[in-house]
């Protein structure tokens, strides 16, 4: 992501206890509005939490420039915190279109801290490389399975091999129009 569409998330936690939801609230991706004159409709965005099998939904919207939500995280570790901003693609799966994506670690040490507040530092928010945080949500794997080729989760059509990551990734495609499914068709 060029220095032009990088941004600042702010991640705000409560983490009390595991039975008291955390409140997230974060301001979206940049490139998101750089790229995004009008984002898909269908956007939207999840969290990721390292010891957690499943993710937290989260709401996108565009307007606010804001996104958020709840999540039940347990105190007492560092936590791998992974964001993605994504367009539902229905798969048996669980695959999505990852247009953007922020991770960075979270210390959840004391056994009651009313909020824990994590700055989400703009090189950690990347719309080229992703990682897929479905199997495994402490480091995630840079490449994903698609109609039997493995390819870079945010580029899904592996349309940046060779070419310019800066015009061709699934952010960038989706935002101008092109199928960021089909390598043949490019912005």
């Amino acid at each position: 992501m060029s220095g032009r569409v990088l941004g600042l998330l702010l991640v705000a936690l409560a983490a009390c206890a595991p039975s008291e939801p955390a409140t997230i609230a974060i301001e979206n991706p940049q490139a998101l509005a750089v790229e995004c004159a009008a984002p898909p409709a269908d956007l939207t965005a999840r969290l990721w939490v390292s010891g957690y099998d499943e993710p937290y939904p989260l709401s996108y919207d565009a307007a606010a420039n804001t996104t958020s939500g709840t999540a039940d995280i347990a105190p007492g570790l560092v936590r791998k915190l992974t964001i993605d901003w994504y367009r539902p693609l229905g798969r048996e799966d669980g695959l999505e279109l990852v247009l953007a994506q922020a991770q960075g670690d979270l210390a959840l040490v004391d056994e009651v801290q009313p909020t824990a507040t994590f700055i989400m530092p703009a090189e950690a928010i990347s719309d080229g490389s992703c990682l897929d945080m479905r199997f495994d949500t402490f480091a995630g794997s840079a490449g994903v399975v698609l109609d039997g080729a493995t390819v870079p989760l945010c580029d899904l059509d592996d349309s940046c091999s060779g070419g310019d990551p800066a015009a061709c990734t699934n952010l960038v495609e989706t935002c101008r129009g092109s199928d960021p499914l089909d390598p043949a068709v490019e912005p």
